[in-house]
């Protein structure tokens, strides 16, 4: 017994090791893309620098190559535009004093009976008068500056064209090497970082292999002292009589079925009969009365979860929703999916009290990985806002991006379509089918639309009073006369 124990002992940590060379080996690997983002984010802002102040020399040669006339009407635009729009504020204030004065306004300051032929003359009149002054005062302005650049002659307007398109030329030939000469910069710098990179990961890649053996012969000598128990190949979860009794109550009774790998399973039955308290026990917030739950994990591994404490569970691959959204309201939707990634951090506390490199080099992977999760289900419109008030489909959406920043390897879907109406059923169903494929991941979901169940199921398990009913395929189901008892009610013929 002394020697089994050493043996787990040492298999828990070898475990621990894999996954930590695993992990820092992926940060290495992602290293060389998150620093060209950030060389490229440079290069272009040392670039617009360049261009704004090669842009501030040639500005008084391109305005003396302009005519006066097409110049003027350049530089005042947005200077009466404004007056424009003043004069409109003036325009309604009048407006609203005229209606005042013949008291043609209720309380809420809403006209309620037509005006006076005066009155609307005084207003049209004053209309009249603003845009009178307006343009006097823009003519007057246009004689004024047309008189003082009465130099810009069209031998004149050539040759400052001529000096301007020379100038203009020389700038950009000046940019053009500086932007050679960055990225040629730039590109070393890459090339350096990665290079150093590749040096690191050779050396990780060997420590990694040496633990990954090791681990190996230990699992192979842990099995054999312990006759462990394995999974067949194409089975990922295997429910092995559990039971969950609370109290004299019976919530689930002796029940037993597998749950196949790649598959998409559903659990089904009337209220009450025990399906939310089975993926309690297989999650381990409840631990079961009696019976088994195996599972095999990303590695290939037969582990029993009945041995895992609850918060231990996500790190085995096994990632579930709830009957209700359970989303953090007060943060955004990018900071609910790197919150579900929170097993994936490695850096500790102390590198996160003093903000190390390593963590915002982790934060700059999570962040990248959310992005793509956010783009695969379509949802990165809703990035940066918190997710109270959006839509609740969007939500249900939201929930399903979370499982999948936890690198699910089976999803446990607690009534995904619960609060959808018909549409956003019919897009659940299709993303479920997506994230089966696409990700090769084994969804597990409980639900009450049949629609759903029997549209996008490959197998079914009918539980009633927290005891197996029927075990098939949609088809089956449906011709089981059991089940068809079960939820009608009574016998059908």
């Amino acid at each position: 017994m002394a020697m089994i124990k050493k043996l787990v002992n040492k298999e828990s940590q070898l475990v621990h090791k894999v996954e930590n060379y695993e992990y820092r080996l992926n940060v290495l690997d992602k290293l060389p893309e998150l620093k060209q983002e950030s060389l490229d984010r440079r290069l272009n802002s040392k670039l617009n620098d360049k261009k704004f102040l090669s842009s501030r020399k040639l500005i008084n040669l391109e305005k003396d190559s302009v005519p006066s006339e097409q110049l003027f009407e350049m530089v005042s635009k947005d200077k009466y535009e404004k007056l424009e729009k003043k004069n409109n504020l003036m325009y309604r204030a009048f407006r609203q004093k005229v209606y005042k004065e013949e008291n043609i306004l209720d309380k809420d300051y809403k006209v309620v009976k037509e005006v006076s032929v005066d009155g609307k003359k005084k207003i049209d009149d004053y209309k009249k008068q603003l845009a009178k002054e307006l343009k006097e005062k823009y003519e007057a302005e246009r004689k004024a500056y047309l008189s003082a650049n009465t130099h810009k002659t069209a031998e004149y307007l050539a040759g400052a064209k001529k000096i301007y398109e020379e100038a203009l030329a020389i700038e950009e030939k000046k940019l053009s090497l500086s932007q050679e000469n960055l990225k040629n910069k730039y590109d070393q710098i890459l090339k350096n970082y990665t290079k150093r990179q590749e040096d690191k990961k050779l050396s990780l890649q060997k420590k990694y292999t040496v633990a990954k053996e090791q681990l190996k012969k230990v699992v192979a000598a842990t099995e054999k002292d312990t006759s462990a128990f394995t999974l067949p190949e194409d089975v990922i979860l295997r429910l092995d009589n559990l039971s969950m009794h609370f109290g004299g109550l019976k919530a689930v009774d002796e029940l037993s079925f597998d749950v196949k790998k790649g598959e998409i399973f559903g659990l089904i039955g009337p209220n009450g009969a025990g399906k939310t308290t089975v993926f309690n026990c297989i999650t381990q917030f409840y631990k079961p009365t009696s019976g088994k739950v195996w599972y095999k994990n990303r590695e290939g591994q037969t582990i029993l979860l009945n041995d895992y404490k609850v918060h231990d569970v996500i790190k085995t691959g096994i990632v579930r929703t709830f009957q209700n959204v359970e989303l953090i309201v007060e943060v955004s939707v990018l900071e609910n999916l790197l919150i579900a990634a929170h097993t994936q951090y490695k850096t500790t506390y102390f590198a996160h009290m003093i903000n190390s490199k390593f963590l915002n080099q982790e934060e700059a992977i999570l962040t990248k990985k959310a992005d793509k999760v956010l783009e695969y289900l379509d949802l990165l419109q809703y990035r940066d806002v918190p997710p109270v008030g959006l839509p609740y489909g969007i939500l249900k959406r939201i929930e399903l991006a979370r499982t999948l920043m936890a690198n699910a390897n089976l999803i446990i879907l607690d009534e995904p379509a619960a609060g959808l109406n018909d549409n956003e059923t019919i897009q659940l169903a299709s993303t479920i089918r997506k994230i089966a494929k696409d990700l090769g991941a084994t969804i597990f979901l409980v639900e009450h639309d049949m629609g759903l169940v029997m549209d996008i199921c490959d197998h079914i398990c009918a539980i009633s009073f927290g005891k197996k009913l029927a075990y098939g395929t949609p088809t089956e189901i449906q011709k089981d006369k059991v089940v068809q008892e079960a939820y009608l009610g009574s016998e059908v013929e």
